[in-house]
């Protein structure tokens, strides 16, 4: 299984379109993309609390979640089971001083291979472990 695993900041700018999203699109256009369980939940928090913030234009939280929906359903975007990154995940988050949530998506992207993220934290984080990083802008 080689592909992509994109992180929850990659998959937001996609889904509300925000700038650097076309890449994102390239990805899920050419790529095996694939995304963690969590990744989800952490997508639906991140556009709730923009909804109470009124950080987005009213409708384009529910567009976001069908869309994600969408693409799961279709499966041009896969989903990973946390659990089966987990021993990894703790042994990177206690070594390296990161967020267990981070330390799931770098553990899932060095399985799989490539990590797709918006975060420069992670992406250096990702990088230092010699996984392959794509950065977006």
């Amino acid at each position: 299984m080689r592909g992509v695993v994109l992180d929850t900041t990659a998959l937001l700018k996609y889904l509300l379109k925000e700038p650097g999203w076309e890449e994102v699109h390239r990805l899920l256009q050419e790529e095996n993309c694939y995304v963690l369980t969590s990744v989800v939940l952490e997508v639906l928090e991140c556009i709730a609390m923009l909804e109470q913030r009124r950080a987005i234009p009213a409708g384009s939280g529910d567009t976001a979640i069908k869309a994600l929906t969408k693409l799961i359903d279709t499966g041009i975007l896969k989903t990973l089971p946390d659990h089966r990154y987990a021993e990894q995940a703790r042994e990177l988050s206690t070594r390296l001083g990161i967020a267990p949530a981070d330390a799931l998506t770098i553990a899932a992207a060095r399985d799989i291979g490539t990590l797709a993220t918006a975060s420069t934290q992670q992406a250096s984080t990702a990088k230092k472990l010699g996984t392959k990083t794509v950065l977006i802008p």
